[in-house]
């Protein structure tokens, strides 16, 4: 018997899948668990795997560098004379270990799974590229806002003058 508002019902007339198609209906759903958020795990992956070829290149777990972080770094003349894939690579870059660690909890956080999940992986996709190009605007404009700018952009910009 199964409780119902207005008594007992019996498992035939409760609308609850008996027998065989119950056990299928678990299976099924166990396989699709844990498939949400793709963007965010696509994004903490990529995040990840670029942090470890920079630190494995430059000096080590906390000063990343070498070829590909010099080839995304954000810096103006470089994007000017062309290379404009710089806009949306330097999202990729961290300047240590705490910079990656903050920003792959944060964007692993249930706020950002949450949308990801509500909103489809194009919507998310698209937030991500308006956040990276607007980044990367605020950075090249030269305005100072009244907030600081973030380290990696401010060890960017010093790496690439030297």
């Amino acid at each position: 018997m199964t409780p119902a508002p207005v008594g007992q019902r019996c498992p035939e007339h409760s609308g609850k899948p008996q027998g065989a198609s119950r056990i299928s209906s678990g299976i099924r759903r166990g396989a699709f668990e844990g498939t949400g958020a793709v963007v965010t795990k696509a994004l903490l992956g990529l995040n990840i795997f670029v942090y470890v070829i920079t630190a494995a290149q430059g000096g080590g777990l906390n000063s990343p560098g070498g070829k590909l972080f010099t080839d995304w770094l954000l810096f103006g003349p470089a994007v000017a004379n062309g290379d404009w894939w710089r806009l949306f690579t330097s999202a990729f870059l961290h300047a240590n270990l705490i910079h990656i660690a903050f920003n792959m909890y944060f964007l692993s956080g249930s706020s950002a799974r949450r949308s990801s999940r509500h909103s489809g992986a194009g919507a998310s996709s698209l937030l991500c590229i308006v956040s990276a190009l607007a980044g990367s605007a605020e950075r090249l404009s030269g305005r100072r806002t009244r907030r600081r700018s973030a380290p990696r952009a401010r060890c960017s910009a010093c790496s690439a003058r030297r």
